[in-house]
């Protein structure tokens, strides 16, 4: 990526999708045309429903009696052209919705460096365990290529993700991402998106389950809306899971060094197995009850200590919901997902480039893990993007997620924007 690229410091909600809007200029082919004297019959509406769901664009009649095709982006409607109302300018459409996907598909490969799955590619076989716990693979596992729908709504969060989505060790290729058509664990739900560190080829990727990123077009009652929206925040928990492996986290010193520094106390028990234990304020140990997310109390040989704080079974165990564990942890969480370091970190990553008010949440709920995401945050932007000659980030992460020069005003607006955080809350 170029630092002009980044200079540029593109809005979502405005410049974002003007290439979209540019490309709805060249299609305008809404005049009826005239065949025997008899205008070419229109089409019905179930057509014009099953043309929807396939393509994930809602098609409707416009004023002038021809078919106006759209998407939601970022829940806002983008009109992207029009045709005739007829068979023959739904064909029309199927090709001019193949050109603008394949248009935002080298946008985004060109400016985030990120790669996507074509029609039909192998991904791997599908995964089961065996009575041991053994990894199994099933029959191959096939994705998809990605709908317009998902591309333009993916930009928001490639935007704010960056440098993340570059892959480890290189930063002039981006991951891959697989977008799956059926489940990749047998008689399990999928995960909307999963980070992988490695694919068929050998790289890191991202594969998006079946039902997608949560923005789809329905049909209910004979009308087409959009249902849901992009869901940002698991792309950039998946993306930091990946800054993460850029940043050594998956190497055994800088992991521990990690850990304790969000207060896990990961040690290996009497029986081998390896403990991530959270410490809370009181310096207590929990460990995660992997099917409740419950944390159960322990002693420092990973056995169970009940109420009393006498060694016990797990049925007897004291234990702590989430909710509780999250309030006495020494290092607060940022959200109730922290069942080990690597996923803490990630909710936290994710907040931070979320936007100016999940960013200013994390701050003022958990000034210790904001002020090491931060930095974690900045080791990622220098790796990729260097510092300047007096040794400073050549770029800094502004409050809504966005990368930009680093200059004194950059410095100002981040500072002021912390120092407001704080004061508001001394005041509650």
């Amino acid at each position: 990526m170029h630092s002009s690229d980044l200079g540029r410091n593109d809005t979502d909600s405005e410049h974002q999708h003007l290439g979209l809007q540019a490309a709805s200029r060249l299609y305008d082919d809404s005049a009826h045309r005239v065949s025997d004297g008899q205008l070419e019959a229109p089409t019905s509406e179930k057509g014009r429903n099953d043309w929807a769901l396939e393509h994930q664009v809602q098609v409707r009649v416009g004023t002038n009696n021809d078919l106006v095709y759209s998407i939601a982006v970022n829940n806002k409607d983008v009109t992207l052209f029009s045709t005739k109302d007829s068979a023959e300018g739904l064909h029309l459409a199927d090709k001019k919705i193949e050109h603008l996907t394949d248009e935002y598909r080298r946008e985004l490969t060109h400016k985030y460096k990120v790669r996507f799955s074509h029609e039909g590619e192998d991904v791997e076989g599908q995964l089961s365990f065996d009575a041991q716990g053994k990894v199994r693979h099933g029959e191959m596992v096939h994705a998809r290529a990605p709908r317009l729908l998902e591309l333009a709504n993916l930009k928001g969060a490639l935007e704010r993700g960056r440098p993340s989505q570059l892959l480890p060790n290189d930063n002039h290729q981006g991951l891959k991402f697989y977008f799956l058509k059926t489940p990749l664990r047998k008689d399990a739900d999928d995960a909307a998106a999963t980070h992988v560190a490695h694919d068929k080829d050998g790289k890191a990727a991202i594969y998006v389950g079946p039902d997608g990123l949560g923005e789809n077009l329905v049909v209910k009652d004979g009308k087409q809306s959009f249902a849901g929206s992009i869901d940002e925040h698991v792309v950039l928990h998946e993306l930091a899971h990946n800054s993460q492996a850029r940043l050594g986290w998956l190497r055994e010193k800088q992991f521990l060094t990690y850990s304790r520094a969000l207060g896990f106390d990961p040690f290996v028990s009497p029986a081998g197995e390896t403990i991530f234990a959270l410490r809370s304020k009181s310096g207590d140990l929990y460990r995660v009850e992997p099917d409740s997310l419950d944390w159960l109390s322990i002693n420092d040989k990973g056995q169970y200590l009940d109420k009393n704080g006498q060694v016990s079974d797990l049925q007897n165990a004291a234990r702590l919901d989430p909710g509780k564990m999250r309030e006495a942890a020494l290092v607060r969480p940022a959200t109730f997902y922290f069942s080990n370091p690597l996923e803490m970190a990630a909710e936290s990553l994710a907040l931070f480039k979320e936007g100016k008010g999940e960013r200013r949440k994390l701050l003022q709920e958990s000034p210790e893990l904001y002020r090491f995401t931060k930095d974690q945050d900045q080791k990622d932007i220098n790796q990729s993007y260097g510092k300047n000659a007096d040794g400073k980030p050549l770029y800094l992460r502004l409050p809504d997620g966005r990368l930009t020069l680093n200059n004194i005003q950059a410095e100002k607006l981040i500072a002021d924007f912390e120092k407001a955080a704080m004061i508001h809350l001394s005041k509650q």
